[in-house]
């Protein structure tokens, strides 16, 4: 396809430029489409309420800085009850949407805690946690050590 596609992209002037290299492309892609199904089985999912849901509440996740860990917010963001938003998510993804915040939070407290330039208090702050004491508690629970000892293990990694 490539050496057929090639001079006809080349030749600015060749009549029904524009619809060979269309259709060419459609012919490559459509080649390319059942090469893909040799190897993949394909079956499309069928569209659910929740599915379109579980989508909205993860690109608001990922999307918000710094992240809520409250259910109700993203619920009354989204025009849902907490409950049926946790039921979507569990349905949907085997997790609640508890679980789901907790691992989004701990992925932007592991990034922070990764960089040199703010301290553990800064980082607390910026995550708009209570208070510094709630920030080590949540750190611990989550992974296993607190901001301090967690940093200074990742910084020593690395060297």
């Amino acid at each position: 396809y490539y050496d057929l596609i090639r001079p006809r992209l080349a030749d600015t002037h060749l009549r029904y430029r524009e619809e060979l290299l269309s259709a060419l492309l459609t012919a490559l892609l459509y080649e390319l489409s059942n090469i893909i199904s040799r190897f993949a089985d394909f079956r499309p999912q069928p569209f659910s309420a929740g599915s379109n849901v579980f989508r909205n509440f993860l690109s608001l996740l990922s999307s918000s800085y710094p992240k809520s860990r409250s259910v109700a917010y993203y619920a009354d963001k989204l025009c849902l009850t907490p409950k049926y938003l946790s039921t979507v998510c569990k349905e949907v993804s085997g997790e609640t949407a508890s679980e789901l915040i907790n691992r989004y939070v701990v992925k932007d407290i592991e990034f922070l805690l990764k960089q040199r330039g703010k301290s553990v208090k800064e980082i607390c702050n910026e995550l708009e946690f209570p208070n510094l004491s709630f920030f080590g508690r949540y750190v611990k629970k989550h992974l296993g050590l607190s901001p301090k000892l967690y940093r200074e293990q990742v910084l020593d990694k690395g060297k």
